[in-house]
């Protein structure tokens, strides 16, 4: 079932095409490579798919209820949040419902009247938490950003290297485990051990779609079950990786 289908997209920069009436369709459990030379249009694709920048003309159509993340290549963030913050934020439902479930207990440890509908709210709050996920998601977080390299979990992101802050984008969007991740480049910044782990995660972990703007040719073949070439403005796709 197709999560994103793309249709007739056209995008020109000033006096040059980028995309010329070019299609694409994402499937569930799909993980797609994008290739092509520089300037190509691959960023701009992955940008509209992600619903970031509009086509000039063109439709994209998002399966209902379907999310969709993206990392991009310089990645900014909210106000200076911490590491984990900043990939706490991939769970937002989970983290309001946290927060809530904290905000009832306080109140609850200030009533000095009856609590019946604060416990009943409570109740609901922790309801809501074990739906999404339980307890242990912010373990999970900080098991994300130490997998991927980010040592200072409690740092601000202002205090962190360009690449740090890529791989805390990235854990942001892997925790977060959208209907479909686009991920723009991910391997940058990253060690050999990072990718090998990286790899093993979106074959064997991942449950979303995955679409894989990237160079790395080893990735590609290691992870895409199929590929999509940018070229003179139109996406061809290939069964495979690179």
């Amino acid at each position: 079932m197709p999560i994103l289908d793309a249709k007739g997209l056209v995008k020109t920069f000033g006096a040059r095409s980028v995309l010329a009436g070019a299609n694409v369709t994402v499937r569930s459990g799909e993980r797609v490579g994008v290739v092509g030379l520089n300037g190509a249009g691959k960023s701009t694709l992955a940008r509209i798919l992600a619903g970031l920048d509009a086509p000039d003309t063109g439709t994209v159509t998002r399966r209902r209820g379907s999310t969709v993340r993206y990392l991009a290549q310089a990645p900014d963030f909210d106000g200076d949040p911490t590491a984990e913050q900043a990939v706490a934020l991939g769970l937002q439902a989970w983290t309001r419902a946290v927060e809530r479930h904290a905000t009832l207990s306080a109140e609850l440890s200030r009533q000095t009247g009856p609590v019946e509908g604060l416990l009943e709210e409570q109740a609901k709050a922790a309801e809501d938490v074990e739906r999404l996920g339980g307890w242990q998601q912010e373990h999970r977080v900080r098991s994300m950003l130490e997998q991927l390299g980010v040592a200072r979990c409690s740092a601000p992101v202002s205090t962190l290297s360009g690449g740090e802050r890529r791989r805390v984008a990235l854990a942001q969007v892997l925790v977060a485990t959208p209907s479909l991740a686009i991920l723009d480049e991910p391997t940058n910044h990253l060690d050999a051990e990072t990718i090998e782990w990286l790899e093993h995660f979106l074959v064997e972990d991942y449950l979303g779609a995955i679409v894989l703007v990237t160079h790395d040719r080893y990735l590609l073949n290691r992870v895409a079950t199929r590929t999509l070439e940018v070229s003179d403005g139109q996406v061809y796709s290939y069964d495979g990786g690179y």
